[in-house]
């Protein structure tokens, strides 16, 4: 299905899923040992973004390995940027909505 130009993927159901309205983000995690991915976005609201924390164990302790954070930006990008442990930036994105 496409909206705006723009091909919403999470909007064709697969395994059973319900199709839900173009988000600003969308996450679709796929882990071993799950029947189901872990699928969400936040609330349709033109300003909702979102945080994801990975975490990871390092010698028995759980560390955030990468920060993830989506959020429109006061000009109304779209912006996603990935952090490491340390909180440095090691990646960002902006796209016009």
């Amino acid at each position: 299905m496409q909206r705006n130009g723009l091909l919403a993927e999470h909007d064709e159901p697969e395994d059973g899923a319900v199709a839900m309205a173009m988000k600003n983000f969308w996450i679709d995690a796929q882990m071993d040992g799950r029947k189901n991915n872990l699928r969400g976005g936040p609330s349709n609201a033109r300003d909702a973004g979102f945080e994801l924390k990975v975490r990871m164990r390092d010698e028995g302790e759980s560390i955030v390995a990468y920060t993830i954070q989506g959020y429109a930006d006061s000009s109304g990008q779209l912006v996603v940027r990935v952090y490491d442990s340390l909180g440095f930036e090691v990646d960002s994105e902006r796209r016009v909505r």
